[in-house]
């Protein structure tokens, strides 16, 4: 009956089997839509909406756990808006935004909050967010987690917020009628901060992508990273994957196609980076390259095996000749490993590249 009504017009019981039925067909795998996980952002904010009214009567961990599933595909929708940038920036910043108000200790929402402001020189609310972020390294669910390596840039980032913000401030004093109120500063210039921030700022854009194969890793210009991503210019037969959230995608010699799901080129990047005959990937090791909707993070044995068949078929339609995961019979227990039989290059944003971490 539910599946026929709009959403407004629902009840709470009906609701409530609407959410329920929501978490349990979505799928790691499933093709991203324009929508990302709108509805059902909706349909947890009316859940959420009739909890709260004093006439239902409703516990307060069963809100608890409603805020809790609504504040991950919040952060979910908002992170998948980041990765897709430019229109879809006032979407990630929303959402990334509403995840922060019911739980204000997601330290990577702040964290991807923060380099959407950077990058858009508004220098004040990333040094807000990346403090948020650097307050809040620790949380109940792993994702939202900050890695030593986000820290890093986390610190370094906020670092060059400061002084540009400085920067501007010392700018806009120059013009400033107020400016003859005050005693003169020690002259700016001569503590060649701008030199710094001139310096720090190529340093920075020089170093935006890391690039890792199977012999190293190193840091490299959005410029050229993105020339390994060229026809022209792809290095041949080596698999190469641009890995950015929702916009992932492979290539190989002159073929390439998009993933159209984080959660799967998490799988393959896994299997080149951390597998081999003897250290196959199986349910237990992979369990972060699967999103959960819920609190567990427990992966079958069937549905790895579903997951790696759909893998498989991706490369082959790419390529017939990237038969690159093969099966594992031991040692026990058995799984999935990448043999070697073609290079890799794995690109992806420098200050994101925990993402592709064990």
């Amino acid at each position: 009956m539910a599946r026929n009504l709009r959403l407004s017009e629902m009840n709470l019981d009906e609701l409530l089997t609407e959410m329920h039925k929501m978490e349990l067909v979505r799928e790691d795998d499933v093709s991203v839509n324009d929508e990302g996980y709108g509805r059902e952002i909706r349909v947890h904010k009316l859940v959420l909406r009739e909890l709260r009214n004093p006439k239902n009567n409703a516990s307060k961990d069963m809100r608890a756990d409603v805020e809790r599933k609504l504040s991950k595909l919040l952060y979910n929708h908002g992170s998948e808006m980041k990765f897709r940038g430019q229109g879809s920036r006032h979407d990630a910043e929303k959402s990334l935004g509403d995840t922060l108000s019911l739980d204000r200790k997601n330290g990577m929402a702040a964290y991807r909050l923060a380099f959407i402001h950077y990058r858009m020189n508004h220098y004040k609310d990333a040094i807000q967010y990346f403090n948020i972020a650097l307050e809040n390294t620790i949380h109940d669910e792993p994702i939202f987690c900050l890695s030593d390596r986000e820290i890093y840039y986390a610190r370094l980032y906020l670092l060059a917020s400061y002084l540009n913000e400085v920067e501007q401030l010392n700018e806009d004093l120059e013009v400033s009628p107020a400016k003859k109120k005050y005693m003169d500063l020690p002259k700016y210039d001569s503590y060649d901060i701008k030199d710094f921030i001139k310096v720090l700022g190529v340093g920075l854009t020089n170093q935006e992508y890391e690039v890792i194969t199977d012999e190293d890793n190193r840091y490299v210009s959005y410029d050229e990273a993105e020339s390994y991503f060229q026809k022209g210019d792809r290095p041949e037969d080596t698999l190469i994957i641009w890995f950015d959230g929702v916009n992932s995608k492979m290539a190989f010699n002159q073929s390439e196609m998009p993933f159209l799901s984080e959660a799967k080129a998490r799988q393959l990047v896994y299997f080149l980076r951390f597998t081999s005959h003897n250290n196959p990937g199986n349910e237990n090791s992979m369990r972060n390259c699967f999103e959960e909707m819920n609190n567990t993070s427990f992966v079958t044995n069937a549905r790895l095996r579903k997951a790696v068949s759909q893998l498989r078929s991706l490369l082959n339609k790419l390529d017939p000749r990237l038969e690159v995961i093969t099966t594992s019979r031991s040692p026990n227990p058995s799984g999935y490993y990448y043999n070697g039989k073609v290079p890799y290059k794995i690109i992806c944003r420098a200050e994101e590249s925990s993402l592709l971490d064990q």
